[in-house]
């Protein structure tokens, strides 16, 4: 059971940025040519991956725009199902998103394309194993479209296609989830632990790494690429404006409200957000963490205003999530976290910025003082009951309401309204 106190306010948009002015999205010129390697491989590597990434970057330039975020999502879905506490450990190594169990999950719907069209990068660079070449075709992809360097270094093996079965994941809730047990906001309780359970058994942590929740965050902003398709992933829509360019644009339209949930239309999409500076943007339940955690909310607030230190956390975030459990001589790379701590409940901030509310650390609770009775009144949802008290809260009258909700995910929240006569102070 938590409390929140409801304060909507109209928020806009600072400084002299206006999205609204801007009626269609034009394309910058991509970065070419990339910075060469050096930053980019590791430097005993270069003398035979330098031709491959400059394969990839023709490949690049020959592909619709789209290409770029989705060379960055098949990177990290191959990543991402690593948890060393399961077998198999899942994660990179193995090039196991290049054919079944793993490419037919189903977040992973659209990727085939991808694994397709590598192909042509690998008969011309044999000696390439599937697995690097997948994490070092993310990493070109994202420097191509204007995001930072990234430190790469070969090692990954590839299992036999024979041998998928028993060393892959066959797991689809081992990939990133959207959301969890149907959580809406501001009550996402279970989407909230999941969201830093994830990142935990990739190895990142806040509460064990001081850098910890910076680098979440940063992995965050990769969402500043790509948008949703139904037929792939049951949303529709793009986190920003010009989402083929890698900037700190996801965080300045997450910070900026308000959002607001919408859950159903005549595309038949899932459960997404609308809001940011344009009702254009949309945004995944998981996504709402960032605003719904002070911690998520204090770092997007930085990384709007300073892109480098975005780069700077995303760059070792990526870097450190790509090597787990690849073993580049001395044993696979395995950085086990402890389970964090579960949430219990929302909070107040939580619901502020559900709300588009400015969020705050420390909300003042003001004190109130009933005058009167509880009034119970009845609303149209059965498993709801609304209740108003009459009282004084810092000298104003208001009236004090009470949301009990009941079922699996019950609990309540509260506000309070204050009236002053006119002409008053």
């Amino acid at each position: 059971m938590r409390i929140f106190t409801v304060l909507i306010t109209i928020m806009m948009l600072p400084g002299a940025i206006s999205f609204t002015k801007r009626t269609k999205v034009i394309l910058p010129p991509p970065v070419a040519p990339i910075t060469r390697p050096g930053v980019l491989i590791v430097e005993s590597a270069k003398p035979d991956y330098d031709p491959v990434v400059d394969s990839l970057v023709e490949l690049i330039g020959n592909q619709e725009p789209e290409f770029m975020p989705l060379l960055v999502r098949l990177a990290f879905h191959a990543l991402s199902t690593f948890d060393p506490r399961i077998v198999p450990m899942g994660g990179s190594n193995g090039g196991c998103v290049r054919g079944n169990p793993e490419l037919g999950l189903g977040d992973n719907k659209g990727l085939d394309v991808v694994v397709e069209t590598l192909e042509t990068i690998k008969s011309l660079h044999p000696f390439i194993t599937y697995a690097d070449l997948y994490q070092l075709a993310g990493n070109v992809a994202i420097e191509y479209m204007g995001g930072p360097n990234i430190i790469w270094r070969p090692g990954r093996v590839d299992y036999a296609t024979s041998d998928f079965d028993e060393l892959c994941v066959h797991d689809p809730e081992r990939l990133p989830q959207k959301r969890i047990n149907d959580d809406t906001m501001p009550h996402a309780v279970d989407t909230r632990n999941y969201f830093f359970r994830f990142f935990a058994q990739l190895g990142i942590s806040g509460e064990t790494d001081p850098e910890g929740y910076h680098k979440i965050a940063a992995l965050m902003g990769a969402h500043t690429v790509g948008g949703m398709h139904l037929e792939v992933s049951g949303n529709v829509g793009n986190w920003t404006l010009n989402n083929f360019r890698f900037n700190f644009e996801y965080f300045l339209n997450l910070v900026n409200g308000p959002w607001g949930p919408s859950t159903a239309s005549t595309d038949g999409h899932d459960l997404q957000y609308h809001g940011g500076p344009d009702p254009k943007f949309v945004a995944l339940p998981i996504d709402m963490v960032m605003r719904t955690d002070a911690r998520m909310w204090a770092i997007m607030q930085e990384y709007q205003n300073n892109e480098p230190l975005f780069f700077k956390f995303f760059a070792e975030a990526w870097n450190q999530v790509q090597e787990n459990g690849v073993d580049f001589g001395d044993g696979p790379v395995i950085n086990i976290q402890p389970v964090p701590p579960v949430l219990e409940g929302s909070d107040e901030r939580a619901f502020r910025a559900f709300t588009g509310a400015p969020p705050t650390e420390t909300p003042p609770v003001i004190p109130f003082i009933p005058c009167g009775p509880v009034v119970n009144v009845p609303i149209s949802n059965p498993s709801m009951t609304v209740a108003y008290e009459f009282g004084i809260a810092e000298g104003v009258a208001s009236i004090r309401f009470t949301v009990f909700t009941q079922g699996e995910r019950g609990g309540k929240f509260w506000g309070s309204i204050g009236f002053r006569p006119l002409g008053l102070s």
